[in-house]
């Protein structure tokens, strides 16, 4: 009997063993599951953590950037001062040169306004000229009418005549 029941213990001894032996299997699975788990992870914090490395190096080129503009600008009243007086210059200059513009648009205006009066007047001249060169011709017509009804006469008087 002692053989029986110490092979009974040593058979439950194997069953427990086989079954330890199967759930440290599955612990050492379990166990790399998550280490690469915790390996996937640590890969995208340690991409997280150099993407805010590169996006604080970006923000701080930025501060010194815009450090560097400011104090370029602390002349800047000056500067703005130098501009309105360059922006009146040029306002100035602009209104004298309008104020010529316009002086020079109304003499143009007269000038052809007097053209245009004296191209009429030429033309009414013209047409008075041209009404008297008719009559004139008109008259050279009646004269060379009687011209040749006083030829005709003559000649029939001294056709009678002889």
């Amino acid at each position: 009997m002692n053989c029986e029941g110490t092979n009974s213990s040593l058979k439950k001894l194997r069953n427990k063993l086989r079954s330890l032996e199967q759930i440290h299997k599955e612990c050492s699975a379990n166990l790399r599951a998550r280490e690469v788990e915790w390996d996937l992870q640590m890969e995208e914090l340690t991409g997280d953590l150099n993407q805010c490395r590169l996006e604080l190096n970006y923000k701080d080129q930025q501060i010194e950037k815009l450090q560097m503009e400011l104090e370029a600008n602390t002349d800047l009243p000056e500067k703005t001062l130098e501009v309105e007086e360059i922006e009146l210059g040029f306002a100035e200059r602009l209104k004298s040169c309008l104020n010529e513009n316009q002086e020079m648009r109304r003499e143009m205006e007269m000038s052809l306004l007097s053209q245009v009066e004296a191209e009429q007047n030429l033309k009414n001249e013209m047409e008075g000229l041209l009404h008297i060169v008719e009559e004139k011709d008109k008259i050279a017509d009646d004269l060379k009418q009687q011209i040749v009804v006083l030829d005709e006469e003559l000649m029939r008087t001294e056709t009678e005549a002889v």
